[in-house]
């Protein structure tokens, strides 16, 4: 039998400075990749051309021997790819502040607006045409290759790559280890949960310890029960009425339901959610910028500051769906369901655990979930079809009846002056409503 050869990986917006960076040094920590293929794809030159050489410096520390390449333009690397990892949008922070301006202007609070929400409409009419926009470019040129995406809003935009193209596609989130890391730090043990759901809204029942394989499901619930957690305030009151855990946390959720949009300026003060605030975004920016010139200069081996993979869940991926390492578990992927949440609907996108092999990446069956449950996220599904539809088809109706179904928007009329004001704002690209 003859071994496998190296992977062809291509990634598609690589230049984000934590994106990239998590690529990089995951990449650089799997022995099993030694000698694969990396080609690095950004539209900003001077951001792909930095990434290019933390790539190249941790390649040279790490001995992984590499193959390195970069482009602006997907179109002249993709041929041959056998995986692409996408992590694209317009601008993301610019207009991620819009949009949640808009929604102050009329009225509305956002705390999170990126994968539900007012917001959440506004980036799935920009990201669902740009990413087809790329996938077409795939099909084309590599039509076999793995898509894993990144790219929010992540229900929405694989749902897009499953209806309107041919491509494998597992949507990639990290959120469900952010509960986990909660629960391993305040327990002073280590625990692996397991829940479904969808992206962001993933409903947790079950846990274990990770040294001796145990329950660890009551120890969770004491500690729940316990007394506030801040930044999980609000999951722990909806535990006592729903019976399990969403994740990944309070800020993340508040996209989906509603109830801490009460009390003075629309937020109840208990949960300490104040709306996003995207200068922060900048000052992590300004300090990665700062970080990685250490990284290229010398002073800081990029690597001394890893402690293990970044939980990214792409390169084991691609190492075990490859045959260069046996099959694994993954927490937590966005696929199409085909039965693994068996009271959701058929081909609606699901987050649920799977099983990664060189077959592939499998969901795992799951139960049934509670009807409660079951009715939160039903909506959630019903909202993101309306919504791809019209960013697909730039439907103005389904747009409008997408905002009138979101929880979060609490009076009808102000559904079409949001939807024009976003409309205008993005004018730029979104060539399918003009």
């Amino acid at each position: 039998m003859t071994h496998p050869k190296p992977p062809v990986i291509t990634i598609i917006g690589a230049g984000s400075k934590v994106f990239g960076f998590s690529m990089c040094t995951d990449l650089c920590q799997m022995p099993a990749l030694k000698g694969a293929e990396v080609r690095l794809v950004d539209v900003d030159r001077g951001k792909l051309e930095t990434m290019k050489r933390l790539f190249a410096l941790v390649n040279d520390t790490t001995s992984m021997d590499l193959r390195l390449s970069a482009a602006t333009d997907c179109r002249s690397v993709l041929a041959g790819s056998d995986y692409v990892i996408v992590s694209v949008a317009h601008d993301r922070i610019n207009r991620w502040e819009r949009d949640l301006e808009i929604s102050r202007r009329h009225g509305i609070v956002e705390v999170q607006g990126e994968c539900g929400g007012p917001g959440g409409l506004s980036l799935t009419l920009r990201n669902v045409p740009l990413i087809l926009g790329i996938a077409r470019e795939i099909e084309r040129l590599a039509p076999k290759a793995l898509v894993l995406n990144f790219s929010n809003p992540m229900t929405r935009v694989c749902r897009a790559l499953d209806r309107y193209t041919k491509l494998r596609t597992v949507g990639l989130c990290h959120g469900i280890l952010t509960i986990q890391g909660m629960l391993n730090e305040r327990l002073g043990r280590r625990v692996t949960v397991r829940g479904c759901g969808i992206n962001h809204f993933n409903w947790i029942n079950a846990a274990q310890f990770e040294e001796d394989g145990s329950d660890a499901w009551l120890a969770v619930v004491k500690l729940l029960r316990k007394g506030p957690i801040p930044g999980y305030q609000y999951i722990q009151e909806l535990f006592e009425v729903f019976g399990r855990i969403v994740a990944p946390d309070d800020v993340h959720i508040a996209d989906f339901i509603h109830h801490w949009r009460n009390g003075p300026d629309g937020l109840t003060v208990r949960y300490h959610l104040p709306p996003k605030d995207l200068s922060r975004y900048r000052k992590k920016a300004g300090a990665w910028d700062a970080r990685m010139k250490e990284y290229l200069s010398g002073k800081v081996n990029p690597m001394s500051v890893v402690k293990g993979l970044s939980g990214e869940g792409a390169i084991p991926i691609i190492a075990s769906t490859a045959g260069l390492l046996p099959s694994d578990r993954e927490p937590a992927v966005n696929i199409p369901n085909r039965g693994f949440i068996p009271n959701l609907p058929d081909g609606a996108i699901v987050e649920v655990p799977a099983r990664v092999s060189r077959d592939g990446v499998e969901g795992e069956r799951m139960d049934d979930l509670p009807a409660c449950i079951r009715s939160l996220i039903s909506r959630q599904l019903e909202i993101a079809d309306l919504a791809v539809e019209a960013a697909y088809e730039g439907s103005y109706s389904k747009a409008l009846q997408a905002l009138a179904l979101d929880p979060i928007v609490g009076d009808l009329q102000v559904t079409r002056r949001y939807l024009d004001d976003i409309l205008r704002a993005h004018a730029d690209v979104l060539p399918q409503f003009c």
